[in-house]
């Protein structure tokens, strides 16, 4: 029977995958979007309760088809950032800025500033094929020689 570390490692394993996979799609379709003009309405660096910034609380305005819309997407990368990373974008996106952004035609509510995103998709991935290969040579080594090691 396999017990239930090895089942929690495969579902891990799996949920980094998919979620590696779709990253890597939506950053690479964004890449096809229209443009339209749009401007940010807040820019800043927030702190979490672990210290570790991050630039969620950036948000722009931009209108399609006379509907204005606002968002805080800036990619599809990791939206936690070492501190250095979240105030160089801070420094990119000050408020008032006129910025080009990327909308989804089909769904003009989901927007980007950049494509970027698809190294943090590929890096889950392969987080996610490593964590299922060492599931599999549990299995296949078995319990015993693992905890041998």
């Amino acid at each position: 029977m396999v017990n239930l570390g090895v089942r929690a490692c495969f579902g891990v394993a799996l949920l980094l995958i998919i979620k590696g996979i779709h990253t890597s799609r939506k950053s690479r379709f964004s890449q096809s979007w229209p443009t339209t003009t749009g401007t940010i309405l807040s820019s800043s660096v927030e702190y979490h309760a672990d210290d570790h910034p991050s630039y969620e609380n950036s948000i722009y305005e931009y209108v399609i088809d006379g509907t204005r819309i606002s968002s805080d997407h800036i990619d599809y990368g990791n939206p936690r950032r070492t501190e250095p990373e979240a105030k160089s974008l801070a420094a990119q996106f000050p408020v008032g800025q006129m910025i080009q952004i990327y909308y989804d035609p089909a769904n003009p509510r989901i927007a980007v500033l950049r494509h970027s995103g698809s190294r943090h998709g590929l890096w889950l991935t392969v987080l996610g094929l490593t964590v299922l290969l060492c599931s599999f040579l549990s299995l296949w080594l078995g319990p015993g020689t693992i905890q041998s090691w």
